[in-house]
Parts: C-alpha cells; sequence; structure tokens
C-alpha cells in the first residue's frame, strides 16, 4: 500500500522526525563510521536527526543521504530530513535508498553485514534471509551473494553414536523419527578418514547429535585425538547410561574435553521421567557431581560443565530446588526451552521469557558456533527470527556417524544428504552447501523439494518482501498518526 504523499506535512518537528527514524536508525553503525560522535558524547540519533543529515552523514549500511537528496531534487528543496522521507513516503514510491552497484555506501554495508565489523553482535535469532531482504529493499541486492561463499567453517559436529538409551518422547531418536537402519556408531577406521579430513580446518567438534556419545565405547579415545591435535570438543550427555567407574571419571577430566553439558530436567525421579523415560535422575545427578569432585581432586579447569534443565510443566515446580543443587554441587544451571507440544511445554515462557537466558558465562561454558571467517551478520530488528538452526549451514558442517553430510543437525534421512565425508572432500562437501544457503537467502526461488522448504524449521516465504512491508506499514501508521492530530 503506497501513503497519500500528498497529505504528508513535509515540516515535521524534530521530535516527530525523531520517533519515526528511530525504530530504522543503527546506533552502531553511526559511532563506528563517524568516531566524532562518539568523541564528543552526542546521543547518535540526535546527532542525525539534528545536524547529521546536512552533513551528507549515513543512518544505516543501507542508506545514502548524499545519493538519495541527489537523486531526488523535490526532497532536496524541501528541506526535511531525507531518510523520514524515505521511510514515509520514498519507499512506497519506488525510490532507492542507496546505489545498486558498487558504490561506497554498498561497500560499507559488506563490511559491515558480511566482514564483520561488529563480532560481538552476533544474533541467535539468525535468519539469511531478512539480511537479503534488507539488502535488496535497500538497493544492495549484489552484497547477498558474499554471504553464500562461506568459507568452511572451523566448526563440526561429529555424531559419533546415534543409538541413545533413553525414549524421550518428543526426541527424533527416542521417539523412533529417526529408523533402526539409520542409526550406529562411528568405526576406528571411518573415523581416522574424517579425523584427517577435518583435522586442517576444526577448531570446535561437537561430538553429538542424535544419540547418547557415552554409548560409544571409545568416545574419550575419540577426545583425546581431537585434544592431542589442538581441537576442543564439546559432549550433550545425559549421563544416565551408567555409574562411571573412578578410572573413567579420571579418564573424562583428562582426556582434553573442554565442555560438557548434562540434560538432567529435575531433580526427582517423577518430575525427571516425564520427559527422559527410561533414565535415573539420582544416576546423573550422582555422575554430574562425581565428574565435578574428580576434577577439582585433579585441580583441572576441564571440562566446563553445565546443568541443562530442559522446561516442561512437570519439572518446573522444581526450579528452585534444582538451582540451590547445583549451587552445592558447583556447577551452572542453565534452563532451557524443550521443543515439545503446547500441552508439555512449560507455562513460564509466557510469564517469564528471560527464565530461559543463558548464564552469564556461557560463552566460556559451552563454544559458540560463529563461522569467524564469515564474520557478522547484523539484521534488521524488525525482520522475523528464523529458528537458530537455519546458521548451520553458514557456520557448521554437521556429519552423521557413517559420514554423511547434513545441512543442519536438524534433518537426516537420504532426502537431505548433502554428501558422504568418506567419499568426498571438506571444501567439495562446502561448495555443495552452497545450494542449501543460496535457498535460505533467496527464498523467493526456494524450490519446495529442497533441503530447507522440507525442514519444519523453515519458514516458507512470502515473495521476500518482510521488510518492504514493514516500512509500508510504518508509512501509513505514521500517516494516520499524522491525520489524526490534524483533525
Amino acid at each position: 500500500m503506497k501513503p497519500d504523499t500528498a497529505r504528508l506535512d513535509l515540516q515535521e518537528p524534530v521530535q516527530t522526525v525523531r520517533d519515526i527514524v528511530a525504530p530504522y536508525f543503527d546506533r552502531d553503525f553511526y559511532v563506528h563510521l563517524y568516531r566524532d560522535v562518539a568523541e564528543i558524547g552526542t546521543d547518535p540519533l540526535d546527532h542525525y536527526v539534528t545536524e547529521g543529515w546536512r552533513e551528507g552523514r549515513d543512518p544505516s549500511p543501507f542508506f545514502s543521504t548524499t545519493y538519495y537528496l541527489a537523486q531526488n531534487p523535490d526532497v532536496q528543496a524541501s528541506g526535511v530530513n531525507p531518510y523520514w522521507h524515505f521511510i514515509v513516503a520514498g519507499q512506497a514510491e519506488g525510490r532507492t535508498g542507496c546505489p545498486t552497484k558498487n558504490s561506497p555506501l554498498s561497500r560499507k554495508a559488506a563490511e559491515f553485514i558480511v566482514d564483520g565489523v561488529w563480532p560481538d553482535r552476533r544474533s541467535d535469532e539468525f535468519s539469511a534471509n531478512s539480511v537479503t531482504s534488507a539488502m535488496t529493499v535497500h538497493g544492495c541486492p549484489e552484497r547477498a551473494d558474499n554471504v553464500l561463499e562461506a568459507p568452511i567453517p572451523s566448526y563440526f559436529t561429529l555424531d559419533v553414536s546415534s543409538h541413545c538409551n533413553l525414549k524421550c518422547p518428543y526426541c527424533a531418536t527416542g521417539c523412533g523419527q529417526v529408523p533402526m537402519d539409520e542409526r550406529g556408531y562411528i568405526t576406528d577406521q571411518d573415523f581416522e578418514i574424517i579425523f584427517d579430513k577435518i583435522k586442517p580446518y576444526a577448531r570446535i567438534v561437537d561430538l553429538f547429535n542424535w544419540g547418547e556419545p557415552f554409548m560409544h565405547k571409545g568416545i574419550l579415545g575419540i577426545v583425546e585425538k581431537f585434544s592431542l591435535a589442538g581441537i576442543r570438543t564439546q559432549i550433550s550427555s545425559n549421563l544416565s547410561v551408567r555409574l562411571f567407574s573412578q578410572p573413567e571419571l579420571e579418564r573424562i577430566v583428562l582426556s582434553g574435553l573442554h565442555s560438557l553439558l548434562a540434560s538432567i530436567d529435575g531433580v526427582t525421579q517423577q518430575a525427571y521421567e516425564a520427559y527422559r523415560k527410561n533414565g535415573s535422575v539420582s544416576l546423573a545427578l550422582r555422575n554430574l557431581e562425581n565428574i565435578r569432585k574428580t576434577r577439582s581432586r585433579l585441580n583441572s579447569k576441564t571440562p566446563k560443565l553445565t546443568w541443562a534443565y530442559y522446561l516442561n510443566r512437570h519439572n518446573e515446580t522444581e526450579i528452585e530446588a534444582a538451582k540451590r543443587m547445583a549451587a552445592e554441587m558447583g556447577v551452572d544451571i542453565w534452563f532451557k526451552e524443550l521443543s515439545c507440544p503446547e500441552d508439555f511445554q512449560t507455562t513460564l515462557l509466557k510469564r517469564k521469557p528471560d527464565i530461559v537466558a543463558s548464564p552469564p558465562n556461557a560463552d566460556q561454558l559451552w563454544l559458540p558456533r560463529a563461522n569467524p571467517g564469515l564474520g557478522s551478520l547484523v539484521l534488521d530488528k524488525r525482520l522475523p527470527s528464523v529458528c537458530n538452526v537455519c546458521r548451520m549451514p553458514f557456520e557448521v558442517m554437521t556429519i552423521n556417524f557413517n559420514g554423511d553430510v547434513y545441512p543442519c543437525t536438524t534433518v537426516t534421512g537420504e532426502k537431505f544428504r548433502v554428501g558422504n565425508l568418506l567419499e568426498e572432500s571438506v571444501p567439495a562437501i562446502w561448495a555443495k552447501m552452497r545450494i542449501n544457503r543460496k535457498q535460505l537467502l533467496h527464498t523467493d526461488v526456494a524450490e519446495e523439494q529442497s533441503h530447507c522448504w522440507q525442514c519444519v524449521h523453515f519458514p516458507k516465504p512470502r515473495n521476500n518482501r518482510v521488510l518492504t512491508e514493514a516500512l509500508e506499514m510504518s508509512a501509513v501508521e505514521s500517516i494516520a498518526s499524522m491525520t489524526s492530530q490534524a483533525d
């Protein structure tokens, strides 16, 4: 919908302009680009609204003040803030916010978004297609292609065991969605082949996905080999497989394992087994405490220990007891959201959404998987979030026990298989992953038989015009507000 620009009051007060521009103004970008603003201590938004735009400064990586004024003499003659005009009218009229080809601004956008100017601004609510939407709408479509060529990651997932001792009802393995003929343990021979192929690239390896790592008899030998190569490993375990012996406890601590996430959903058996079918909460807690005690006795800093408490309606009443137990044990606890039906889901997410916030030192306990070669992708805050697994085709190579490679950790089976690392090289398979990245970026051309389209986590596209709709809606609402005030 296009606004009725004839009814726009082009001499809006500064405060009104500020309020309309604020949601679309990128403070970090502005301060990074114009260091003098940071040095004088002026609020970046106030600076841009009052004087920055008159000096030709840009409010975001996607809007060029000088370009917009040069291309639109009527806007320049009116003396209004060009970004305000673009938001409330120009976009809907088909005007563009920046040059489309290799302009200084598009290079700044690429630097800011793709090359990692702000490595600490990674978003857990990543949506690659959002980046393309923003770039395309603002006239920088060619920069989206940079993201497609994501470098080979330093983060790998190697599922050493796709068997599990538990029968968790909403887990693909526990409920039988992963067929038995697709489960197994990585063999020594296959591990050596995969290890040699990923060693030149790997910095971090998750040794889990569909199953329980400690069901693999050689798991600690695998950890030790990675550790000797200077590669960090992480394990997520239910710790309910068996009671670890003292020699096994010592080997766990001395193996070089960096992080251990213990999934224990409750402090009483009744609450715990509502989800962790066939598991023993007392066994899991005892193993966790014994690992912590052994680590202290051996004066080791690793493995970093985190108690992962997946919330549901049956265990949410034991949160405080779990906190006390974790404090007494000397481990961090992380309350996490469980992917499950609404009638099993915890009631706390709506009342206390911050309950699932990660602990303050989560980055030290559980290493993030961001691809350092790709850099940080800074997303438009107005765009809808996409499930976190949609980052994986850009950041992680996911390897099954038999060498099969998948675009992410949430899919398995022949229809999702990208290749096999026992038969192909890491670069060859990563290059084949480009089509998955393209489907995530250019969702308006994604084919229905594609990997991402078939994934339950993938949002089915609405012709890739989310940002345009957001801008038009903002314009309509702004005009309606102005009209109402005028009346």
